[in-house]
Order: structure tokens, then C-alpha cells, then sequence
């Protein structure tokens, strides 16, 4: 589903608006389907006139055009610059949403280019490697910041009238084909949850290359083994859910959809079914979830909404030895209890220069937390250092200053997110917007950018 988020500029928002006091500009991306509702509220803050539109193609001078077309998508149309990825024109991409981390080689690919299969494998994508210089050799060096940190809900219509609790074990055996009726499950210890549950399990996962399909695989892969996952299957972490399986083919009780909203239509139409999906189209997020049609309703609660009613599991933490629902409190105590030990990381500014100078180490990684609920992780945003106009890049500052303001908590938690850590969320504005730590890490950094395009610098992502 093609849906886009405009923020309208107006001459009379403009001394508000993104900081856009002078020249209005228009502002293309996209991705996340997750992140979408949220950056609807995020940027809409940030002026007093605003206009959400769907699927519109005004193109009015001033507008952010957000196309919510998976997270494999954001990356592939920032990191090749090549718009037309979110059918939305032809030409610059100024930013990317997705909830998978961009890799050490998207990154190389990003910082050298390449017309070889490497770039286009890192890219998920055929026929359009990076050409050789790659983005930074215009933008300059790539941003990467977590925007906020997400659960990834298990969604069900299990006909049983107590709370559903499932255990690592069961979710490996679901989700690669091993347990096919839910009398397979386990009993989980403390839990209300029967081993005698009955029914055979219909298992809706994304056809896209999803993000969220990123973070679910990404857990699987820290805590499937060959004992509780079908023959044949081993998970990594991946935007591409069905290249986990022989050959990419999905068993035969398995049906896949294409975003977010198109996993819960399926999901509510068949009983004892199972997927995993983004909060805001569960009853974790009362406020947020969109109606049938896929609007989206980011406002006030749609009381009419069929995802109202749509359950959720809770998943029991092995390491706590305690059960947790997919909402802000599990998902904040698991950010905060990364498993060093397995490779998770903690959410803090890198200690030194060369980490710092490395987008990949400013995401925190958190695949199996010690403590909370335990399928989590952050959804991200891309952006280039230098732009050709000033007026994207004041505008583009703003934007991360709102996102991790006081006021955005508010706001995430509507939507089933929760913030960054507050001090981390301050000192990644402090370093990519002011240069408070003197990484020269900041957008539109003097000593980085020159629109001129002199020798040395960076002539900037053009309109």
C-alpha cells in the first residue's frame, strides 16, 4: 500500500515550521510502514497548519512526502538515490525509514559505490548497484539514528478465552513450519496457557522486505536450534522472511501479505491464526490502529476499527523466567537489558572518534534482552551529512529535534513505541544537529559540506 505523509509549509507556519523561515522545499523519502503513523504525529508538531494527505500528488512547495512501502524499500531508494523506488518521481531521496539497521556493507556501499553484485546484494536489490563513487561521493558521509524503539507483537485469533502465552521454543516451531496445531505448544511455567490448546495453526508472515520480518528473524536467530525449529530451517536475521526457508518456499500453512496493514486484514479473517506485526495494528495501541480500509487514523482512537480487538500473546523471557504483553513497559525494561554476552549492545554515544565516525554504531542492538519483553528493537532513519539546500537540511534538524523532544513520549506511546532513552536521545540531537562532542558529525557541517561542491567537500543531496 502506496500511502504518503505531507507536512504543509504555509507562509504562515513557515517561522515554526522545520526552521523553513525562507525558501519552502519539497522533502522525499520513505520505508518503515511501522514508523509511519508516528512520524505523521512527529512532523506534524512541528507547524501549526498542517495537511495529511493519501496518495496525493500535489507536489506543493514545502511538503514531506513519506511513502510507508516497507523498510527494504527506504533503504534501497536512499542508498541508490533513486526515487522512483517510491514511485513518487525521479530524482534525490533525502531520507530513509526502516526497522532493520543498515549493514557494514551498506554502508561501504553507501561511502565507495560499486557497479558489481556486491552493492546489490547489500542493497537487496538487482540492477541498481550504486554507481561507482556511491551517495556520500554528493551527500557525504550517511546518518543512521534510532528513531524509537518498537515491540514486535504476536498477533493471534486463537479461540481460547484466556491470555495466550507462548515461549521461545513455541516460536521457533511456529514460525518455521515444526509445530503446525497449537496442542504443540508448550506449557509454559506461570503461565494460564494449556499445552492442551487445540487447533491447527495458519502462520500470515510479510512478503516485503520488512523490517519488521528484520526484528522478529533477528531474535529467532539467538534462540531457534536445531531441537525446536523444523529440518531444514535456520534463522538469521532478515528483511526478506521467506529466505529462511529450502529454496524460499513457505510451508503449507503459511500465507504471506505485503505491509503492516495488509498482514492484519488477513489475519482477522481466519481463525487460529498467527503473525507477527507491528503494535499500532493490535489492541496493544487502542489509539492508533488504523480502520479496515488502511487509512490511517493517527489522532483520536477509531472505535470502529476491527484490529480493536485483535490479541496479542505474551511472551515469556527465559532468562527472567517471567511472561511480558508487547506494551511500553516490557518493551522499555528489554532496551534497557541488552545481552552483552550474545552481541546486544547498549544505547550510549560510541567512545571514540572512529566509532563515532561509524553509522552502524549508533544503533542499539537488543535480539534477546535479559529482562522484559523479549522480541524489541528500534526503528531507524537515514540522512545524508550535506544537502544541497540549506532549507532540507534546517528543515531535517528540526525533525530530530521533535522526535526525541519531551513532548514526542507522549505521542510514541499512543502508538505502542517508546522513546530512546532520554539521555541518549538528547546527545544524538547534541551530535548530529549542534556538534557538541566535535565529531563534525552534524548535517550541513561547514567543515563537511560546501554546495559550491569545491574539491574535498561534498556538492550535497540536490533538490
Amino acid at each position: 500500500m502506496n500511502r504518503y505523509l505531507l507536512l504543509a509549509t504555509t507562509a504562515a507556519a513557515s517561522v515554526v515550521a522545520f526552521g523553513a523561515a525562507n525558501a519552502q522545499v519539497n522533502i522525499y523519502g520513505g520505508g518503515s510502514s511501522l514508523g509511519y503513523n508516528e512520524q505523521i504525529r512527529t512532523i506534524d508538531a512541528l507547524a501549526p497548519t498542517t495537511n495529511i494527505y493519501v496518495n496525493s500528488t500535489s507536489g506543493a512547495a514545502g511538503e514531506v512526502f513519506y511513502n510507508a512501502d516497507g523498510s527494504g524499500n527506504g533503504q534501497k531508494a536512499f542508498l541508490t538515490q533513486d526515487a522512483t523506488v517510491h514511485s513518487q518521481r525521479t530524482g534525490s531521496v533525502h531520507f530513509g525509514a526502516s526497522d532493520a539497521y543498515l549493514s557494514a556493507a551498506q554502508v561501504a556501499c553507501w561511502a565507495n559505490g560499486s557497479s558489481t553484485s556486491d552493492c546489490a546484494t547489500a542493497l537487496y536489490t538487482t540492477g541498481s548497484a550504486l554507481t561507482v563513487g556511491g551517495g556520500q561521493a554528493t551527500g557525504g558521509p550517511i546518518i543512521q539514528i534510532p528513531a524509537f524503539g518498537t515491540p514486535v507483537a504476536i498477533a493471534h485469533t486463537i479461540l481460547y478465552s484466556k491470555a495466550v502465552t507462548l515461549d521461545d521454543n513455541d516460536l521457533c516451531g511456529i514460525f518455521s513450519g515444526k509445530i503446525t496445531n497449537f496442542s504443540q505448544t508448550e506449557n509454559v511455567p506461570g503461565s494460564t496457557h494449556p499445552a492442551a490448546l487445540n487447533g491447527a495453526v495458519t502462520v500470515v508472515v510479510r512478503s516485503d522486505g520488512s523490517g519488521t520480518s528484520f526484528l522478529m528473524t533477528q531474535h529467532l536467530a539467538k534462540v531457534c536450534t536445531s531441537a525446536n525449529t523444523a529440518s531444514g530451517v535456520t534463522f538469521v536475521a532478515t528483511k526478506q522472511f521467506n529466505t529462511v526457508f529450502p529454496s524460499g518456499t513457505l510451508p503449507s500453512n503459511f500465507v504471506s501479505a505485503s505491509g503492516s496493514g495488509a498482514v492484519a486484514a488477513k489475519l482477522i479473517t481466519v481463525t487460529n491464526a498467527i503473525a507477527y506485526l507491528t503494535p499500532d495494528y493490535t489492541s496493544a495501541a487502542p489509539s492508533s490502529v488504523p480502520n479496515s480500509s488502511g487509512t490511517i487514523n493517527a489522532w483520536t482512537p477509531n472505535t470502529s476499527s476491527p484490529y480493536l480487538n485483535l490479541k496479542t500473546a505474551k511472551i515469556y523471557n527465559t532468562h527472567q523466567a517471567k511472561a511480558y504483553a508487547p506494551n511500553a513497559g516490557g518493551t522499555t525494561l528489554a532496551l534497557k537489558s541488552p545481552n552483552l554476552s550474545s552481541g546486544d549492545t547498549q544505547a550510549q554515544v560510541p567512545s571514540s572518534l572512529v566509532d563515532a565516525l561509524n553509522p552502524t554504531k549508533w544503533i542499539p542492538i537488543v535480539a534477546d534482552p535479559l529482562q522484559g519483553y523479549p522480541i524489541v528493537g528500534y526503528t531507524t532513519l537515514e540522512f545524508a551529512q550535506c544537502y544541497a539546500n540549506s532549507a532540507i537540511a534546517n528543515e531535517i534538524k528540526a525533525w530530530i529535534g521533535q522526535l526525541y523532544g519531551a513532548g514526542n513520549k507522549t505521542n510514541l506511546t499512543k502508538e505502542g513505541f517508546v522513546a530512546a532513552p532520554a539521555g541518549y536521545g538528547a546527545s544524538i540531537v547534541k551530535a548530529f544537529t549542534k556538534n557538541t562532542f566535535g565529531f563534525n558529525l552534524d548535517i550541513q557541517n561547514a567543515a563537511i559540506c560546501n554546495t559550491t561542491g569545491a574539491a574535498g567537500t561534498f556538492a550535497g543531496i540536490a533538490n
